[in-house]
């Protein structure tokens, strides 16, 4: 994506319902694009928190949801294990097999450092958008029963 306009453009084309987006790197320009009107798709943008604990806390008013990074990785994560999370034949096409790669790749480290096991997500670098934009689709598409938050 290189604008906004570009993924408002997306959003009408592919007839988005609920999103979730990003807060970084601009926090205030994406605040204030997702509450512009989009059609008729409702966003929300995420702010990671760093406590290892905090599920996803949903306010409507300000179009926001502040979740923990790994408790949205693992969810993401234990999502594709289970099979729930479907992918298309073609999957190892997708951005010249860049979305296969990051969706495969082992970021996923067990943490036994407080006595009971848990697992920490380590950055990959720059290329690891696909998995955040997986737990953003995750978080979207799993809470959809919470009022206010839902996918058609």
């Amino acid at each position: 994506m290189t604008s906004f306009e570009e993924l408002t453009g997306l959003i009408g084309k592919y007839h988005v319902d609920r999103c979730v987006i990003s807060a970084n790197p601009e926090p205030h320009l994406t605040h204030a694009w997702a509450k512009e009107c989009h059609y008729w798709t409702r966003i929300y943008t995420a702010v990671y928190l760093n406590d290892g604990i905090s599920k996803p806390e949903w306010d409507y008013r300000n179009r926001r949801v502040t979740v923990d990074r790994t408790f949205a990785l693992n969810s993401a994560y234990d999502e594709i294990r289970a099979g729930r999370w479907w992918l298309p034949p073609t999957v190892r096409e997708i951005d010249n097999g860049e979305f296969y790669a990051q969706m495969k790749a082992p970021t996923r480290v067990r943490d036994l450092s407080s006595g009971q096991l848990s697992y920490r997500w380590t950055d990959t670098g720059a290329l690891d958008h696909y998995r955040h934009a997986q737990a953003f689709d995750h978080l979207i598409g799993f809470y959809r029963s919470v009022p206010g938050v839902w996918v058609v």
